[in-house]
């Protein structure tokens, strides 16, 4: 804590750094000089003292001359400094403005993205009752920055974003926010979130919905697009770089000054002319040890030179700075001190508090360990009353059953009690071998021993009011066969068992109430047991009035629903209840586990007999379908064999098709070479006539033979025209016979698709076919030329009277120079001017 207090910009000596300190001349007064660290120890330095420079006036000189050249050197080491740092601010400025520019343009794309959002998508993101978490924080961020108030990210619950998004016109108040006006408080932090954090991530928004995505790429471009801008002018490396500017021009200053008064020294012819202006230093060979704080600053002196010198202003810098590093470290001193002091106050009053708590924690600790062994020590007296008390129960309530066992063995008793005698004290039924009382039949739980000790009588409650009613037993069965020999003694003792029980009814009312809650615990549980007794018996008198369940249950099936085994007696009947006649778990999970009702089964079986009827009705009428089919199958037979008929007789009207179509193409091939060759004859004609331009009188001559050429080739291009029109009709009746064979071959797949591919070759062969269609529409383009005269003669004559001559040789020429059929180029006409 105390280092805050301490100044950490103070630079640390180093070895071979220059220095001034002070020192004490002649052990009267203080003064400075300067010297060269050589050795630092932990509080003194060893350092090579420097001393005022006493020799000639050349030696100074050398001494300026030498100073002037390191400062010049420096101003060269400051010079390039400057450049640098002016540099570094440049390329930082150009990055800073590119990287605005960058994320505006991705700015601007988001904005434009959130003013497409229409109200019904955003209406149904806000509808949600149970948004994803990356809805929920994105619309958070987003008017977090719209309304630059990070409220809304840190306490807006899912309704206040709601009722700020069911604002008229929120989206277009978001689109419009200018988020330069003012920066967001905690925008590293909110962006962070956004990005890094999977669930919040764009991949998460954009599988939310659009309308997340479009908002999440809003909120994170103008949060960069803030801390891009906000870089402009308050990036900390520009900052870096602006010192680093001034630091170099204050030292480039500071160097100017110096050299100009090295100057001045130096152009004076007496050194005297300028007294006090530098002073000179010589490094000696005097090793002193100073201590550290004697240290007043380092001084701008390269290590390697020998001889330095200060001009007035550097020297009378040294002393002030000396005051003001002595006033200081008295100042850092007394507050250190101060604050050592209330430290030291602090720790001391938080150990008397620590020793106080740790006192009162020990107290604490050992009151609650008390109270603990108190209530232990209770509950467990409190538990051994409670066994000896229920040990003592036991034993009551099993003299008690020892008495009744008695009695009933005596008939004369058994008869006082209502009660039939027993064949002996053995023949008593247990109370698994009779009908316990209503809420002492549950079933026990445990192991077998724990269940047969649980099912003795020392365990089985009784009503506190039926041992009152009880009368009251006194005497043994001993004592009561020997009655007439011990009258007496037996008066006595029972007149002390009458006491003796008054004790014990007490005791009994004092467990009474744990028997009555014990008893409420049971009757519940009685209850289930009783309707579970009575359902399996039900389910055993179902069984064994069915022959079939009887059988399998290995017992003897029953006459009627309601009949008894005969064996069984009218009164045993009555008094034999089956929901309280206990069963052993190990019977009851050694029986088969019932799951269905003998109305289900009666129903099953009804069913089962019906779908054996339904399946031999269904076997006849499969039989008859099968016999039907058969049938149709001898049918569909007779019928393909006459389809492959047909179709053998189409195959072969197809295959003379194919011949006869060969043979037109051959016919085509040679005309084809016919019109060739007039062509040819009639570019021929045409290149002679053109080559015979000078001899036009000659032309004129022959031109009706040429003519009668172009007739004649007009014939046979008319000639040709009806045979390719007799193809067209030839292939046309053919394709008229295909039609008519597709037609009669519908039903047969394999017909069709021969058809098919043959129909397929026939478009081929179109294609290679020139003459069956017309690259060229006439309707749309039209061939036109303008006769000029370059002949001399009289052309006009020649238009005037043999006009279609004229037409026939240009349209050829025109056929040939253009590359398209001469039918083609019509509406020729010339120009009589």
């Amino acid at each position: 804590m105390l280092a805050r207090y301490l100044d950490p910009s103070v630079h640390p000596l180093r070895v071979g750094q220059v220095v001034a300190y002070d020192y004490l001349h002649a052990a009267k007064t203080w003064q400075w000089t300067l010297g060269t660290v050589r050795e630092i120890k932990d509080y003194t330095a060893v350092v090579q003292q420097w001393g005022l420079h006493t020799g000639d006036i050349d030696t100074l000189r050398s001494i300026l001359l030498k100073e002037v050249d390191t400062e010049n050197g420096r101003m060269k080491n400051y010079h390039d400094m400057l450049a640098i740092a002016r540099e570094k601010l440049a390329s930082i400025r150009r990055s800073n403005e590119d990287r605005v520019s960058h994320v505006r343009g991705h700015f601007d794309k988001a904005r434009e993205k959130v003013e497409l959002i229409d109200e019904v998508d955003l209406r149904k993101v806000t509808a949600q009752a149970a948004p994803s978490p990356v809805a929920v924080a994105v619309l958070k961020a987003v008017w977090a920055v719209a309304k630059c108030d990070p409220t809304a990210v840190e306490f807006y619950e899912w309704a206040d974003v709601q009722l700020e998004y069911r604002k008229p016109a929120a989206l277009d108040e978001i689109a419009k926010t200018d988020v330069l006006a003012k920066l967001y408080p905690s925008a590293e932090s909110l962006q962070q979130s956004l990005e890094q954090d999977p669930k919040l991530n764009y991949k998460a928004a954009a599988r939310d919905s659009p309308v997340v995505a479009s908002l999440h790429a809003w909120v994170i471009t103008a949060l960069a697009y803030q801390q891009a801008y906000n870089l402009l002018a308050h990036d900390k490396r520009i900052q870096e770089q602006n010192d680093a500017i001034a630091a170099a021009i204050a030292g480039m200053k500071a160097c100017r000054a110096k050299i100009a008064k090295l100057k001045d020294e130096l152009s004076s012819k007496d050194t005297a002319a300028l007294p006090g202006q530098v002073t000179s230093f010589t490094r000696t060979s005097v090793l002193v040890t100073i201590p550290l704080s004697a240290v007043i600053s380092p001084v701008n002196v390269d290590t390697d030179v020998k001889r330095c010198v200060l001009t007035k202003d550097e020297v009378e810098q040294i002393p002030i700075d000396a005051k003001i590093t002595r006033y200081a470290q008295k100042q850092k001193l007394a507050i250190t001190g101060s604050h050592l002091l209330d430290q030291y106050a602090a720790a001391i009053t938080t150990h008397i508090y620590v020793t106080e708590l740790e006192d009162r924690l020990f107290f604490f600790q050992h009151y609650m360990a008390s109270a603990l062994r108190d209530a232990q020590t209770a509950a467990v007296d409190a538990h051994q009353r409670l066994a000896v008390s229920l040990h003592e129960l036991e034993a009551f309530r099993q003299k008690r059953h020892d008495a009744k066992k008695a009695r009933a063995a005596e008939p004369e008793l058994a008869d006082a009690d209502g009660v039939e005698p027993s064949s002996g004290p053995t023949s008593s039924r247990s109370p698994t071998g009779r009908a316990a009382p209503r809420g002492q039949s549950a079933a026990p739980r445990g192991t077998a021993s724990q269940q047969h000790k649980l099912l003795g009588p020392a365990y089985q409650s009784i009503d506190p009011a039926t041992i009152a009613n009880e009368p009251l037993y006194a005497v043994t069965i001993e004592e009561y066969k020997a009655k007439d020999a011990a009258g007496e003694r037996a008066m006595d003792e029972a007149e002390r068992m009458a006491d003796e029980v008054q004790r014990l009814a007490v005791e009994l009312e004092d467990a009474k109430a744990a028997a009555d809650k014990l008893a409420e615990e049971l009757a519940a549980k009685d209850e289930e047991l009783a309707a579970h007794r009575q359902k399996r018996h039900d389910a055993q008198q179902a069984r064994a009035s069915d022959p079939a369940l009887a059988a399998a249950d290995a017992v003897a099936p029953r006459s009627g629903k309601g009949a008894a085994s005969p064996h069984v007696g009218a009164v045993q009947r009555q008094a034999v209840d089956p929901a309280t006649v206990p069963v052993a778990p190990a019977v009851i999970a050694e029986e088969p586990l019932y799951v269905a009702t003998a109305e289900e089964l009666q129903h099953v079986r009804d069913f089962a007999d019906q779908a054996a009827h339904d399946a031999a009705t269904r076997e006849a009428e499969v039989a008859g379908t099968v016999e039907n089919l058969r049938n149709e199958l001898d049918d569909v037979r007779e019928m393909n064999a006459k389809l492959e008929d047909e179709v053998f007789a189409l195959k072969e009207q197809l295959s003379d098709a194919e011949d006869a179509y060969k043979k037109l193409a051959g016919a085509l091939v040679v005309a084809e070479d016919e019109r060739q060759e007039l062509c040819d004859d009639l570019e021929a004609a045409l290149d002679e006539l053109e080559q015979k331009k000078d001899e036009y009188d000659e032309l004129l001559g022959n031109l009706e033979e040429v003519q009668g050429l172009l007739e004649a080739a007009d014939v046979a291009g008319r000639t040709a025209v009806e045979a390719l029109e007799q193809r067209n009709r030839d292939m046309a009746d053919l394709q008229g016979e295909l039609a008519n064979a597709l037609d009669a071959s519908k039903e047969n797949e394999n017909l069709r698709a021969l058809l098919d591919a043959k129909e397929r070759e026939i478009d081929r062969l179109k294609e290679y076919n020139s003459f069956w269609t017309d690259t060229v529409g006439t309707g749309k383009q039209k061939v036109t030329h303008r006769l000029t005269k370059i002949f001399d003669g009289d052309w006009t004559r020649l238009m005037r009277h043999r006009p279609e001559a004229l037409k026939a040789a240009f349209v050829i020429d025109s056929s040939n120079a253009c590359h398209v059929p001469g039918d083609q180029i019509v509406q020729v006409d010339f120009d009589h001017d």
